[in-house]
């Protein structure tokens, strides 16, 4: 009795601290939690007034703490925590994120930097141990850190009002690059261009390249055959076929260079070139070929309706002797292009 006297009050001391210990252990795991859910409460476009998490109406600017496990007297709270140093990655360095790009191009490269956007969440708790109360008052703080930047339209706006990405279709070339200005010079050139393409007396003229009546015509009066071939005009117009990127940048030369082998190519298509290989068909070879093919499309299907007992079985076979007329005059035509 006299040792358990003696030692009682050493073991319920130690009892007392495991139980402060323990209880303090439980505080920090929650702690740790709620600087956490702070921190991604905030998380962008969750503004904090719309999560569960939210800004309480009757204190602006702060947090609605969990009232069922976080105490009145503890806080939580999210802020921008500034950008990191650097990330190791060689993707974040590419020249159309950072720069510098040709011809005058500048980059918003501060829009693009994914080193921006860290977010912290704190959290503060100070409360007194449930066993040994002369010890006084514990207090912990926790932070917890979360890069977020997921680049998103609403994220991307620009000072200009023309230059607001309202949804996700908006261009963002507008508001990430500062794209060179040609000279006035050019500018009015190539409007004057484009207008005397518009009103120039042979531009009907150019409709058979990608808007022809006939192939729109057939192609409405079979649509519902399900064997005629063709559906609408097709596009003729010859195709450059370019680089993914522009190649010598800072030796002007070899950029006039291959901006004449493009041409050259471009003309090839029009022209055609019999010498090369494969051989390289002219633009009216091309479109002669399209319309002999229509025209024999047209002669089965209108076939194929006479065959299936058409009451009007006398004005389709005119139709089709007419067809077959220019037929003969395209062949002849086409023989002609080989001379």
């Amino acid at each position: 009795m006299l040792e358990l006297v003696l030692w009682l009050p050493l073991l319920l001391f130690v009892m007392a601290l495991m139980i402060n210990f323990g209880t303090v252990a439980s505080w920090r795991v929650r702690e740790l939690s709620v600087a956490r859910h702070a921190v991604w409460a905030s998380r962008y476009p969750r503004g904090l007034a719309r999560h569960p998490g939210g800004l309480a109406e009757d204190e602006p600017g702060s947090l609605i703490k969990p009232s069922c496990w976080w105490p009145d007297e503890a806080t939580m709270s999210a802020g921008g925590a500034g950008n990191l140093a650097e990330l190791d990655d060689p993707a974040f360095y590419h020249p159309v994120v950072r720069g510098p790009l040709p011809m005058g191009t500048v980059v918003d490269d501060e829009l693009l930097d994914p080193t921006r956007g860290l977010l912290r969440g704190t959290a503060h708790l100070s409360r007194p141990f449930p066993l040994l109360g002369s010890l006084g008052p514990y207090r912990m703080d926790a932070e917890e850190l979360l890069l977020d930047r997921q680049w998103q339209h609403r994220e991307m706006h620009a000072d200009a009002w023309d230059d607001q990405l309202w949804t996700t279709r908006t261009r963002r070339m507008p508001v990430i690059y500062t794209l060179p200005q040609a000279d006035a010079v050019y500018i009015e050139d190539f409007v004057s261009a484009v207008i005397a393409i518009l009103y120039a007396p042979f531009h009907i003229d150019l409709a058979p390249l990608d808007r022809d009546d006939e192939f729109i015509y057939y192609s409405r009066r079979f649509a519902g055959s399900g064997t005629f071939p063709y559906h609408g005009a097709p596009d003729f117009h010859p195709r450059l076929r370019l680089q993914n990127s522009w190649p010598c940048q800072s030796d002007c030369d070899a950029s006039a260079e291959y901006v004449k082998k493009k041409v050259e190519e471009l003309i090839k298509q029009i022209e055609g070139d019999r010498y090369s290989h494969p051989r390289i068909p002219s633009l009216a070879e091309r479109m002669t070929d399209a319309f002999i093919g229509l025209y024999k499309a047209v002669q089965e299907e209108l076939q194929r309706q006479i065959d299936a007992g058409a009451d009007n079985a006398a004005a389709l076979e005119a139709e089709i002797t007419a067809l077959e007329t220019n037929i003969n005059t395209l062949e002849q035509f086409k023989a002609s292009l080989g001379r």
